[in-house]
C-alpha cells in the first residue's frame, strides 16, 4: 500500500500543495481570523516531515521530484518546481536519497531555503539503498545554510513522531535518538526563523555529543 501510495502521481507531486494551502489559510487567517487576526509571523514559517514527510518538506522547499516511476506515467526527468517562496526553513527527517520513488541526483540542485536533514546508519530507504546514501546525498545539496545530523544506529523509527507513526514505526533506538533531534530542530529553527546565530553556531558535535546515549553513541553534523 505505501509502495503505491509513494508512486501515485497524484499523491507525490500533490503534497507540496497541501503545503501551499496551509500557507494560503494561515495568511487569511492572519488578515481576518477572530482570534488570529495579526498573531501569525508568516515571515517565519519552517516545514517539517519524516520520511514521505522529508519528501515533502524538501519539495516545498525547491528540490524537484523525480517524475520516472510515477503511475500513471508522467514522462522522465525532474518536475517542474513545487517550492513554496514562503517557506524560511526546513527539518527533513530521514531525507531521501536518489533513487526510486522520489529524487534523481538532480533534484537537489535546486533547494532554495536552508535545511536540516536527519537521520542514521540504521535509516534504511526503500527499495536496496543503504542508509549511508541518505548521508552520501548531502553532497549533492547547494553550497547555503544546511546542516545534516548523523546518528550512529539511529533506526527510520527513531524519527517518526510519538503517536501514530511511532506505533507503526517500532524502533530499538527512538528513545536514544530524540534528545539529540529536539536539541538540533531546535537549535536549527532558533538560527533560521529567529536569527540566533549562536544558536547556529551551537548545531555542531560538541553541543550535541553530551546528549548521546544508550545504543546512538556517536553523531555527526555535517555542513554545507
Amino acid at each position: 500500500s505505501l509502495a503505491r501510495m509513494t508512486q501515485d502521481a497524484g499523491e507525490v507531486l500533490g503534497r507540496p500543495g497541501d503545503i501551499r494551502f496551509v500557507l494560503d489559510r494561515a495568511a487569511e487567517w492572519h488578515l481576518n481570523h477572530p482570534q488570529l487576526q495579526n498573531r501569525l509571523d508568516l515571515g517565519a514559517v519552517a516545514v517539517v516531515g519524516h520520511s514521505f514527510g522529508a519528501y515533502t518538506a524538501l519539495a516545498a522547499c525547491g528540490a524537484r521530484p523525480a517524475l520516472d516511476w510515477l503511475q500513471p506515467p508522467q514522462g522522465r526527468g525532474l518536475s517542474p518546481s513545487l517550492a513554496d517562496h514562503r517557506i524560511t526553513a526546513c527539518v527533513a527527517l530521514s531525507p531521501q536519497a536518489p533513487g526510486a520513488p522520489f529524487f534523481l541526483p538532480g533534484s537537489f540542485a535546486t533547494l532554495a531555503r536552508p535545511v536540516l536533514g536527519i537521520s542514521g546508519s540504521a535509516d534504511r530507504q526503500q527499495g536496496e539503498v543503504a542508509p549511508a546514501a541518505r548521508r552520501e546525498a548531502f553532497a549533492l545539496w547547494p553550497a547555503g545554510a544546511h546542516r545534516f545530523v548523523w546518528l550512529a544506529h539511529a533506526d527510520h523509527g527513531a524519527f517518526a513522531d510519538s503517536g501514530g507513526a511511532s506505533r507503526q514505526l517500532p524502533s530499538r533506538t527512538r528513545r536514544d535518538a530524540q534528545p539529540l533531534v529536539r536539541a538540533a530542530t531546535l537549535l536549527f529553527l532558533e538560527w533560521q526563523l529567529r536569527g540566533e546565530r549562536a544558536a547556529g553556531a551551537l548545531l555542531d558535535e560538541a553541543s550535541l555529543r553530551p546528549l548521546l546515549r544508550g545504543k546512538v553513541d556517536a553523531v555527526e553534523v555535517l555542513r554545507r
